[in-house]
């Protein structure tokens, strides 16, 4: 085990020199100086590093306590502060918070508390935590991590390397690739929505489809992801999904897509590769989000968007578009005022 600081960092101590050759930048400082740890820019102190990406952060130098800081190749150099210059800064800053804050190992291990039904196939080196149920014919690969309370119901796959945090519920028929990341309170499997009105009541559509998460796919806390009604909703490779964002029933999302907090995207839709949806959006049912687009916070979007849109508002159009109009709307108050005076002005003129 490794022994930690007041801040969790893991004990350990580097030079500006080793961290330098670590990240593959470019020193400017005194070999010698240790560094013990890393933290955000005005965090930092007591031996540890930052990072600077962007020039607004310059603003922040004099207050900050760090020991030395990664910069971003092209930035102008620091004055009396040690740095090291990164081709990317903040690749550089993920690789030395991995390094200080190691990843706890997976130790071998199954709770007496689980419940492991037959047919269960565990790989080599899985960690099974307390109060698991796992129903009849789960399969999990190797070194998967599956934490305390979390349920994964009939025919579930996990691959190997994938965590899955406390209170995970995993229901049948959901296959999960390697590496994949499930926050607490995520359910993957529910039936979407769907009722068709029948005599005045509304009758349950039966959900027999399954879910596909691909590899490398990680999704935040409290997520609900529904199973196909009949087919498969997908989560594409390596796409991230932050905290309570709802995908429906056959949703369809490409690889490394962003998804972030408070989004939801409705039945059948399709989100293609590398396209962002910021918080609080939504995409309509049955629509196609052409790839490479991005959907700016609190947009609806209603219609199908090409290859590479930028959009925003309610609904969604063009976000140059939206910005026209949002401010055109900041001067219309203004506009009325003057509409009316020169009512008032001709009325006037016809009184003479």
């Amino acid at each position: 085990m490794h022994e930690r600081n007041h801040r969790g960092v893991t004990a350990m101590e580097l030079t500006l020199k080793e961290i330098a050759r670590r990240v593959g930048g470019r020193l400017e400082g005194p070999d010698d100086l240790v560094i013990c740890g890393i933290s955000s820019i005005l965090e930092a102190g007591g031996g540890e590093m930052s990072f600077i990406v962007n020039q607004k952060f310059y603003k922040m130098i004099e207050r900050s306590g760090a020991a030395a800081f990664l910069l971003e190749e092209g930035l102008p150099p620091l004055e009396g502060r040690p740095f090291i210059v990164c081709r990317n800064a903040y690749l550089a800053f993920i690789d030395l918070i991995n390094l200080f804050h190691p990843r706890e190992p997976v130790i071998p291990f199954i709770h007496p508390t689980a419940t492991i039904e037959a047919g269960v196939h565990l790989g080599k080196g899985c960690r099974i935590g307390p109060y698991v149920v796992m129903e009849k014919n789960v399969c999990v690969g190797d070194c998967a991590w599956i934490e305390a309370h979390a349920y994964l119901g009939e025919n579930v796959e996990v691959g190997e390397n994938t965590h899955i945090y406390p209170l995970v519920s995993i229901l049948r028929d959901v296959k999960i690739g390697s590496g994949v990341i499930l926050h607490s309170g995520t359910v993957i499997g529910s039936d979407g929505f769907g009722y068709t009105k029948f005599e005045g009541r509304h009758v349950k559509i039966p959900h027999v489809g399954g879910i596909v998460l691909e590899d490398n796919v990680e999704m935040g806390a409290n997520c609900a992801v529904d199973r196909g009604t009949v087919g498969n909703t997908v989560i594409g490779e390596g796409t991230k999904i932050d905290n309570f964002v709802q995908i429906a029933h056959n949703v369809r999302i490409g690889k490394h897509c962003l998804i972030i907090a408070q989004s939801g995207i409705a039945g059948s839709a399709t989100v293609e590769d590398h396209v962002i949806i910021a918080a609080q959006s939504g995409v309509v049912g049955h629509l196609i989000v052409g790839k490479n687009s991005v959907v700016a916070a609190r947009a609806v979007v209603t219609h199908c968007l090409p290859e590479g849109s930028f959009v925003s508002g309610f609904p969604a159009k063009p976000h140059h578009e939206e910005t026209r109009i949002k401010a055109a709307l900041k001067r219309l108050p203004e506009a009325l005022k003057k509409l009316a005076r020169i009512d008032r002005e001709i009325e006037e003129k016809k009184k003479q």
